[in-house]
C-alpha cells in the first residue's frame, strides 16, 4: 500500500535514551518533516523516541501510519495516535510494508531493531530493489562504530565503496535536512553550544 501524500519512514528507538542532544535532534527532524508536508510511517511504538516523533507529526495534523507485529499489540486503545494501525504477522512483513509505503527513510539512534531496519533499506538500495533516499543522523557519533564496520568490509574487499552511495550520513540534523532532503525552512529553532536544539 502506498499513500497519496509524500511519506517519511523514521527508524528510531523505543526508549528515549540518556542524551538530551539526541532527544532534541529527534524533535527537530520530525517537526521539520511534518511541517514540510510529510506523513509518517514508523514502527508503531508508543514509547521512547518513537513517541517523541509521533508527537511532532500529531501537532502538525499529519497522517501517522504505525506498523506493528500482532504479538506486540496488547490493547488497541493504546494506538489512538495512529491514523492507521497496520498489524502484521512478522518483523519481515513489517519492514516490507514500511519500505513499500515510504518515499524516504530517516534513521535516528535506537537499538538493534533500528539497526536491522537500517541495514534492510541500505541492502535494498544496494541490490537496486529500491532507489529511495536514506538519511542517517550520526548525532553524538552514535553510528561511528557502524561506519567503521562498513569501512572494514571495504578494506578487506567484501564490498565496494559504492555502498557509501546508498545512504547519506551526517552528525548535524540541519545538514541532513538541507543537503540530502533540500529542506531549508527549519522551524522554531535556536542553536546553542554543543549541538543542543531547543524549541520555543
Amino acid at each position: 500500500m502506498k499513500t497519496k501524500s509524500k511519506t517519511v519512514c523514521i527508524f528510531c528507538g523505543a526508549r528515549t535514551g540518556n542524551s538530551d542532544i539526541i532527544v532534541e535532534s529527534t524533535k527537530l527532524l520530525s517537526k521539520t518533516f511534518a511541517i514540510d508536508g510529510y506523513d509518517l510511517v514508523y514502527g508503531g511504538g508508543q514509547q521512547g523516541l518513537m513517541a517523541i516523533v509521533v508527537e511532532q507529526f500529531l501537532q502538525e495534523k499529519r497522517m501517522i501510519y504505525g506498523e506493528r507485529p500482532k504479538n506486540l499489540i496488547r490493547n488497541i486503545e493504546d494506538y489512538q495516535n495512529c491514523t492507521e494501525l497496520i498489524s502484521v504477522d512478522t518483523l519481515q512483513e513489517r519492514k516490507s510494508q514500511m519500505i513499500n509505503m515510504s518515499d524516504i527513510f530517516i534513521c535516528l539512534p535506537g537499538c538493534i531493531g533500528t539497526l536491522d531496519e537500517l541495514l534492510e533499506v541500505v541492502v535494498m538500495n544496494k541490490m537496486k530493489y529500491t532507489n529511495k533516499p536514506i538519511g542517517i543522523l550520526n548525532i553524538e557519533g552514535f553510528y561511528n562504530g557502524w561506519l567503521i564496520q562498513i569501512e572494514k568490509m571495504i578494506q578487506f574487499g567484501f564490498i565496494s565503496k559504492n555502498i557509501l552511495k546508498c545512504f547519506y550520513i551526517s552528525k548535524d540534523p540541519l545538514e541532513l535536512l538541507k543537503v540530502k532532503f533540500s529542506i531549508t525552512s527549519i522551524p522554531y529553532l535556536i542553536f546553542i553550544n554543543k549541538g543542543y536544539f531547543i524549541y520555543q
